[in-house]
């Protein structure tokens, strides 16, 4: 299940694309790469010519609501302010005045984990610690200025040349404690299948260790195939997150060394005070599996 738990006042608009992307200063925007109910992302080259950007543009009817644009402000914010190697750079952004609203980031090459995964199924754990390891720097990075990503999971990780790993979408970066203000009481962002337990329950008490939790279930899953919760519909996996215990990676055959299962039984603790920090988890992994990148087809 890939449904966002988001309960946001989205665009009515139906997703038809664009007829034509949009002009902006200093940059000419190619083929559309994606984008979500209110936004879409676009190729884009700079005045040299070179394609090496990628453009998230608000709709101009999501502009209108607030909360869209409150968002993308924040995203701009966070990507703006903090620089990671292993995170999703972005460079230029316009979220006042005129539409069109937007930020620029650079592109990332490569594919998404998700889809690593529907074609391979599970990933070795070599290959697995590296791209966690990775993920979990640029999280520490994040944790480091005072945010916090939000939305951890597969979807949001590319992997690219030479099993490099980058974190993206700051769609839902935030300091914590912020989308209460924003949304009102008992609103969560994020992806249920990756949500951890507290915000299930009291989403304001939001911070780093709801991004552990997030990884933590993405390690389980590119080990294994499988979440460590059984699949459902949106509220029943929120429920289930917030009452019920995890599998443990104990419980799988793997070619893994022991303690590897003890810290993705940590990493999904329900109580978020017995969590590892994202840094912590870089360090272990290290100790576990080695600092290498990982080579596994």
């Amino acid at each position: 299940m890939e449904s966002r738990a988001t309960r946001l006042p989205v665009s009515p608009w139906t997703g038809l694309m664009r007829a034509r992307p949009p002009r902006l200063p200093g940059y000419v925007l190619g083929s559309r790469l994606g984008g979500g109910p209110t936004c879409d992302v676009y190729s884009a080259a700079d005045g040299r010519g070179l394609f090496e950007w990628a453009v998230k543009v608000l709709r101009d009817d999501a502009a209108r609501d607030f909360t869209n644009v409150q968002l993308l402000r924040r995203e701009a914010r966070a990507g703006l302010a903090v620089r990671h190697p292993r995170l999703v750079r972005i460079v230029r952004a316009v979220t006042d005045g005129e539409s069109p609203l937007h930020v620029v980031m650079r592109r990332v090459s490569g594919r998404s984990l998700r889809a690593v995964l529907k074609g391979k199924g599970w990933l070795g754990p070599r290959l697995t610690g590296s791209v966690v390891r990775q993920v979990a720097g640029a999280l520490a990075a994040l944790h480091a200025a005072g945010y916090v990503h939000g939305d951890v999971k597969p979807e949001n990780i590319h992997l690219g040349p030479g099993r490099t790993a980058t974190l993206l979408d700051l769609g839902f970066a935030r300091r914590p404690g912020e989308d209460a203000g924003l949304l009102g009481s008992g609103f969560v962002l994020g992806t249920a299948n990756y949500v951890a337990p507290e915000l299930c329950d009291r989403p304001e008490t939001d911070g780093p260790a709801a991004d552990v939790f997030s990884l933590g279930v993405t390690l389980f899953e590119l080990l294994t195939g499988e979440l460590p919760y059984p699949d459902g519909g949106v509220e029943e996996t929120m429920v289930r997150h917030r009452d019920a215990e995890p599998e443990s990676l104990r419980r799988w055959r793997g070619a893994w060394p022991d303690g590897l299962a003890g810290l993705v039984d940590r990493m999904l603790h329900r109580d978020p005070d017995e969590r590892p920090t994202a840094a912590r988890v870089d360090r272990e992994l290290i100790m576990l599996l080695g600092s290498d990148r990982g080579r596994e087809p």
